[in-house]
């Protein structure tokens, strides 16, 4: 978890991250889970504009990966696959890996979550690189 971003006087520095589509993939499923909690809008702004951003980029994977499916893919029951014995399947692993390995960088707003907020381990592992550290009650007395 990051400590938030330093304010930079009459600057606006927006942090990103540069994350592998694979990432996107899990990454988006936590934050669909994070904003179907209800939460004061301080924390549930930021994380449903992450969610916006994460679910742009989802759109355009599924696209290529729609496009991959067609072109090496064969019409069965009205659905297009790549079965797993097909001639080209292993052309069309490394094309896939090499979608799912490729770069995508996000611009975001740092999320903040409420202190008391529980979530999975899991979904908080998966956002660990969106997440910044709470302002605790303690923290709040010495201010």
């Amino acid at each position: 978890m990051k400590q938030p971003p330093k304010k930079q006087k009459g600057v606006c520095v927006m942090p990103t991250e540069t994350l592998k589509n694979h990432e996107i993939m899990t990454m988006q499923g936590a934050l669909v889970e994070l904003v179907r909690v209800p939460m004061p809008v301080r924390y549930g702004w930021p994380a449903q504009k992450v969610a916006n951003k994460l679910a742009k980029a989802m759109d355009e994977i599924n696209q290529a990966r729609d496009r991959l499916i067609r072109n090496y893919g064969k019409e069965e029951g009205g659905q297009v696959k790549v079965a797993p014995d097909a001639p080209n399947r292993t052309e069309f692993d490394k094309e896939l890996k090499e979608l799912m390995d490729a770069e995508q960088t996000i611009e975001f707003d740092p999320i903040a979550l409420p202190e008391d907020l529980v979530l999975p381990m899991a979904s908080l592992m998966a956002l660990d690189r969106f997440l910044v550290a709470p302002v605790t009650t303690e923290a709040k007395a010495k201010k």
